[in-house]
C-alpha cells in the first residue's frame, strides 16, 4: 500500500476523456517527422496509445476480482509466482482479457480522426473512412458501397 494509490488509477483512466482533436496535430506533425504517414503501423501506435488507458483499467479491474486465497494456496503448493500467474491468473482474467481485446478492436475500427489524418491513400484506411469516402465524389454516391461497408463495419458488434 502506498499513498495516492487509487489516484493512479483515475489519472490512467482520466486520459481516455481527452479530446481526441487535442492531440491529433501532434501526432500528424511526429509522423511526418518520422516518416510513418499513410502507414498501418502508425495507426497502430495511435489506436494503442488510446485505447491502453482503457484496456489497462478493465484487466485491472479482473485482476483485482481474484481472490488471494487462491495465490496462497498456490504458494502453498510450492508454486512460482510464474506458475501462479501463468497457471492461476492469466485463466481467471481471460474473460477481461478477451473483453478488453474486443472493445479496443470496435474502437479502433471504428476510429474516424487519427485515420483521417494519417492515411492519405486507401492503403491504410479503416471501414469508416471508406464509408465516408464513397459518399461523394465524381462518381456520385455508391449505395451499393455504403451498404456493404456499413453492414462490415456493425459485424464486429
Amino acid at each position: 500500500n502506498y499513498r495516492f494509490r487509487e489516484d493512479i488509477g483515475f489519472y490512467i483512466l482520466s486520459t481516455r476523456m481527452m479530446a481526441p482533436a487535442i492531440v491529433a496535430i501532434p501526432i500528424f506533425f511526429l509522423f511526418r517527422q518520422l516518416g510513418l504517414l499513410d502507414s498501418v503501423w502508425a495507426l497502430m501506435l495511435v489506436y494503442a496509445a488510446i485505447n491502453l488507458s482503457l484496456v489497462t483499467w478493465i484487466i485491472r479491474s479482473y485482476m483485482l476480482d481474484i481472490p488471494h486465497e487462491i495465490e496462497d494456496a498456490a504458494r502453498t503448493d510450492g508454486a512460482s509466482d510464474l506458475r501462479i500467474l501463468v497457471s492461476i491468473i492469466v485463466p481467471m482474467c481471460l474473460p477481461g482479457i478477451i473483453t478488453a481485446a474486443v472493445i479496443a478492436v470496435i474502437f479502433a475500427v471504428n476510429e474516424f480522426l487519427f485515420t483521417l489524418l494519417i492515411a492519405s491513400t486507401k492503403n491504410a484506411y479503416t471501414l469508416s473512412v471508406a464509408l465516408a469516402n464513397f459518399t461523394g465524389g465524381s462518381d456520385g454516391i455508391i449505395y451499393n458501397a455504403i451498404a456493404l461497408v456499413a453492414f462490415l463495419a456493425f459485424v464486429p458488434i
